[in-house]
């Protein structure tokens, strides 16, 4: 829920919201099937180990967004 909420502010790129939005759309779905009662690893396939990648594209389009200078 948090990297939704994070993701929405038109403050940050286009694609780093895309990203943000997938990711939390991905590790949503890994937490019901958590909750659900089915044992997951990190690395388990194909979710959550295709989630963390889109984690970090958009922790980086955070970064790039707070370290560049204001126009």
């Amino acid at each position: 829920m948090a990297l939704a909420l994070t993701s929405m502010p038109p403050v940050f790129a286009g694609w780093s919201r895309a990203t943000g939005a997938v990711g939390a759309v991905l590790f949503f779905v890994v937490a019901f099937r958590i909750f659900g009662g089915e044992p997951l690893l990190a690395t388990a396939s194909p979710l959550p180990f295709f989630a963390y990648p889109f984690l970090v594209i958009t922790t980086i389009g955070w970064a790039v967004t707070v370290i560049r200078p204001a126009r």
